[in-house]
């Protein structure tokens, strides 16, 4: 009987430490578990940190590659205002020069039209007929204004009187313009 009592001690001792062995192995694989869950879970807030600052970076440097491009942009549109301007300033320049082109132009053409009837008119009265100047009546005298230049510039003779009579136009003419073969 002692044997059989023995033989189920030892078979409930046996038991008894199969179930303490499951009971430890149950805890380490629990512990395990919750070591891998955790594990798990930090990994997981390692990636979501690192993808958010990641994020911010990305973010940051967009809003300074856009700052960059719109400070680009202001100084491009300076830079062709700031050429409109110059360009706007030579134009305005280059039409000033051309009326004040066309002015002297106009004088000029104006004091050549005078000299030509002054002379025609002097031909005229040399020779005695009024068809050179035309039907119209003769100009009266304009006022001159003298432009005097600093004393002992001009190396011109000084220009004579004008004459008072017709004698004094016909020997101003033989003297002065018969030697220089001048043709009427």
């Amino acid at each position: 009987h002692q044997s059989i009592k023995e033989a189920q001690l030892a078979m409930e001792r046996m038991d008894l430490e199969k179930k303490e062995r499951e009971e430890v192995e149950r805890k380490i694989l629990s512990e395990i578990e919750e070591q891998e869950k955790n594990a798990k879970r930090r990994s997981r807030e390692v990636a979501n940190t690192i993808r958010d600052q990641r994020s911010s970076e990305i973010f940051s440097t967009l809003q300074r590659k856009r700052e960059e491009l719109k400070k680009q942009a202001i100084e491009g549109q300076k830079e062709v205002e700031t050429s409109w301007q110059e360009q706007e300033k030579k134009s305005k320049e280059a039409d000033i020069q051309m009326r004040e082109k066309a002015r002297q132009a106009r004088t000029e053409y104006r004091e050549s039209l005078k000299r030509s009837f002054s002379l025609l008119q002097a031909a005229s009265t040399v020779t005695g007929s009024q068809q050179v100047a035309g039907n119209k009546p003769p100009l009266p005298p304009k006022k001159h204004l003298m432009v005097t230049s600093a004393p002992g510039i001009t190396n011109k003779k000084p220009r004579p009187l004008r004459p008072k009579n017709r004698e004094m136009i016909i020997n101003w003419f033989q003297k002065e313009e018969k030697d220089k073969d001048a043709v009427i």
